[in-house]
């Protein structure tokens, strides 16, 4: 079932399901945006009050159409940004990212409809990651900017990365329930 979000202050939210900073884990979900306009989000986990300070963002970029991946950490923040265009308004695709939970950004991947991109930005963090035990949330940010213009599909969240097989299976249309083995978010 695909939710569909309006680049309005709409958006779900779900009690924290597991701290996910230095953790290993894989995120998956299905897009489709209707415009990019601005930044956009498609998962965040923030503490209420502080989304520039603590926990995970992984977003859209506007300018270029390139998804990028951000911890927020005690010191310079971690992340990893794709080349420019690697998904196009208008049609559907699968999205995953697999980190391994070390704020080292080339362990960090981004995978576009099964394919892992080039880069254009890198950057590892010399600090620690914050604890973050706030909502997750998909669509938006907590304080409800920077929300989503397109449709949302298929989220799952698992505690470990995924294999080629396993990310092959999700590429193709089939549920996160697919593969159970660490799975931790999969909302119907």
């Amino acid at each position: 079932m695909a939710i569909h979000f309006t680049n309005v202050a709409d958006k779900l939210t779900f009690a924290n399901v597991q701290g996910a900073q230095g953790q290993t884990q894989t995120f998956s979900c299905w897009c489709y945006c209707d415009a990019i306009t601005t930044s956009e989000v498609i998962f965040s986990i923030m503490n209420a009050g502080g989304p520039e300070t603590t926990g995970l963002l992984f977003y859209l970029f506007s300018s270029n159409r390139d998804i990028q991946f951000y911890i927020y950490t005690s010191g310079t923040a971690c992340y990893r940004k794709t080349n420019t265009a690697v998904f196009n308004t208008g049609e559907w695709f699968h999205l995953l990212l697999t980190w391994n939970g070390s704020l080292t950004a080339t362990n960090i991947h981004i995978y576009i409809n099964n394919s892992e991109p080039g880069y254009a930005t890198t950057q590892n963090s010399g600090g620690t990651a914050t604890i973050c035990d706030g909502t997750w949330n998909t669509g938006s940010w907590p304080e409800e900017n920077l929300p989503l213009d397109g449709k949302i599909a298929n989220v799952g969240w698992w505690d470990r990365v995924l294999s080629a097989s396993e990310r092959t299976i999700l590429s193709k249309g089939y549920t996160p329930r697919h593969i159970m083995k660490g799975l931790k978010f999969a909302p119907d």
